[in-house]
């Protein structure tokens, strides 16, 4: 009989022997990026807490940009870019924090170890090219990120100590000694620090821990992908025929151009990340200029800054810039011609967006004069999720033909079919706008409205005649020798038919087919009369707009306050 007991015995301690070998493992030294994208960085699993654990894998490295454009201004940036952020050991400005992210070293007790003989060791262990990392100790407890989303957070990481870089990860190690820490940051479970991205390169990083100079703990690796920041979103671009000049530079109706939307590489062709949804984001520009020199920079100044934003908010679908062929001269004349290419270009759009995937879910947005192109674009079937029109340089009355948007005192303009009243009728796509009532913009286009439009150049001038029964009562006069009628109701809103309203970007009072529209002058905007405070000013300030565009899109996007975490 006890023999038999001291068999089963046996069995359960040998039971319990496997059961223990097959349990998970504590890791004690672990190291993590945010790879998930969900703005929490969790190097292993915390009871209470159910945000996923961030592992990096050679199939799911984590994906960064280079550091190479110049933030060192507090509104917009240097340009050209001679002395590039990552060549420098301080952060440039709240502007360059966008361009850093964090790593979190975890350990089970921090506490028990020796800071007088302990160090931490960060390598590249394996890869394909080797990158190179620049690092700082964090200023933000709890490893989080609100060095993005606080002004006064942002400028303490920026002031000393946390502001002078601890060195670079480069083919040579960065060996840190841990009393680099606090006494009151090693309590804790994460010390953190924050890096850029120097040089392009594919690695596994790891992390050691040495006592005595000798490895005692190596951490699960990191993989790391940094590259160029244009190959991470697309770039599609109009280009306009040179030999089409100007509509009022024809003595018959102007030819109507064929336009197409071709890839834009820019020397970095578009890489899709392996973590892309089927989310998209289409964004088409306001008036801008085209030689490449200042049309590179705007596009880093603008799109560029804004797609950072988005996506440190969390979005992991694909971004789509997409150029347009506008006049950045001849001061409102160029206003007129850009605001006529956009309707020109709006085939294009269609086109393009209604060539992608059917399984993807495609949200467009414009700036500015662009809104043009898009309303264009949504009058002739464009169908996506929903489309926001952004401060957007088109009459108000285009989209909602109620008498009240007319301005009190505003002379009574043609209201024939080539007129902008009632331009959008229905749409597929439901419609919204963010306006800025204060936008000094709008000063200029109410002056282009009431005094340039009706002119055409410097030798003709568009006239209105009622009694012209052959034609739309719209003609165009060249020198009072010659007078031809204008038929296309693009030339006519574009040059020679004022709005009675005003832009769509400074009216709240719009409905029609708008389905909602968010005044950017009233908290938590408060962008003042700034008509591009979304990516001039830092990222800090504008974070409520940036989660405003996705509000708008469905698209969900990162808050600590809603994940139930301490970062």
């Amino acid at each position: 009989m006890w023999l038999s007991h001291w068999n089963n015995v046996q069995r359960c301690l040998v039971l319990l022997v496997l059961l223990v070998l097959a349990a998970p493992q504590a890791v004690a030294l672990v190291a993590a990026v945010d790879q998930n994208g969900d703005g929490l960085v969790y190097p292993s699993a915390i009871a209470g807490y159910h945000a996923p654990v961030d592992r990096t894998s050679s199939d799911r490295p984590f994906l960064f940009w280079l550091n190479d454009d110049q933030d060192d201004l507090e509104l917009y940036e240097s340009w050209p870019h001679t002395a590039p952020d990552n060549a420098d050991d301080h952060p440039g400005s709240l502007r360059d924090l966008e361009d850093i992210t964090r790593i979190v070293i975890e350990h089970d007790d921090w506490q028990s170890l020796d800071p007088a003989v302990t160090q931490l060791r960060l390598a590249w262990e394996a890869g394909d090219d080797t990158p190179v990392i620049r690092l700082w100790r964090s200023g933000i407890p709890r490893c989080s990120r609100s060095y993005l989303e606080e002004t006064v957070i942002g400028q303490r990481q920026l002031a000393s100590p946390y502001r002078e870089s601890v060195g670079v990860v480069a083919q040579q190690a960065l060996t840190l000694p841990l009393s680099l820490w606090t006494a009151a940051e090693r309590e804790r479970q994460w010390l953190c620090l924050l890096f850029e991205g120097v040089q392009a390169g594919v690695a596994t990083l790891q992390v050691s821990l040495l006592i005595n100079e000798e490895v005692v703990e190596t951490s699960p690796p990191i993989h790391l992908v940094l590259r160029p920041v244009k190959s991470f979103y697309e770039r599609v671009a109009v280009h306009w025929p040179e030999e089409y000049k100007a509509p009022w530079g024809y003595f018959r109706n102007p030819p109507v151009p064929e336009l197409h939307a071709q890839p834009e590489a820019m020397g970095v062709p578009f890489e899709r990340p392996w973590y892309e949804t089927s989310d998209v984001i289409v964004w088409v520009h306001g008036w801008i200029p085209q030689d490449p020199e200042n049309y590179r920079r705007t596009l880093v100044f603008s799109f560029e800054t804004m797609w950072k934003r988005l996506w440190h908010q969390g979005f992991r679908g694909r971004v789509i810039h997409f150029r347009w062929p506008t006049v950045k001269k001849l001061e409102m004349f160029g206003l007129h011609v850009s605001e006529y290419r956009a309707y020109k270009s709006a085939s294009a759009l269609n086109e393009y967006i209604h060539q992608l995937p059917d399984e993807l879910s495609v949200h467009v947005t414009t700036h500015s004069l662009g809104g043009v192109l898009l309303m264009e674009a949504i009058k002739q079937g464009l169908t996506a999720e929903q489309a926001l029109f952004q401060v957007s340089a088109v009459a108000a009355e285009s989209f909602d033909s109620d008498d009240s948007l007319v301005i009190p005192g505003v002379s009574e303009s043609p209201r024939s079919a080539l007129g902008h009243t009632g331009y959008l009728t229905e749409t597929k796509t439901p419609i919204y706008t963010a306006y800025n009532p204060a936008d000094i913009t709008w000063m200029g286009w109410n002056a282009a409205q009431r005094v340039t439009k009706p002119l055409a150049g410097v030798t003709s001038r568009y006239v209105w005649v009622p009694e012209d029964e052959s034609g739309s009562g719209v003609r165009l006069n060249r020198w009072w020798l010659h007078s031809r009628p204008v038929d296309d109701p693009h030339e006519a809103m574009a040059g020679a038919i004022p709005a009675r309203s005003q832009a769509l970007g400074a009216e709240g009072r719009v409905s029609g087919v708008v389905e909602a529209a968010y005044n950017l002058h009233h908290p938590p905007f408060g962008f003042q009369s700034d008509h591009v405070a979304m990516w001039r000013w830092n990222p800090q300030k504008v974070l409520p707009y940036s989660n405003l565009i996705l509000d708008v899109f469905n698209i969900p996007y990162n808050d600590a306050g809603l994940s139930g975490s301490d970062q």
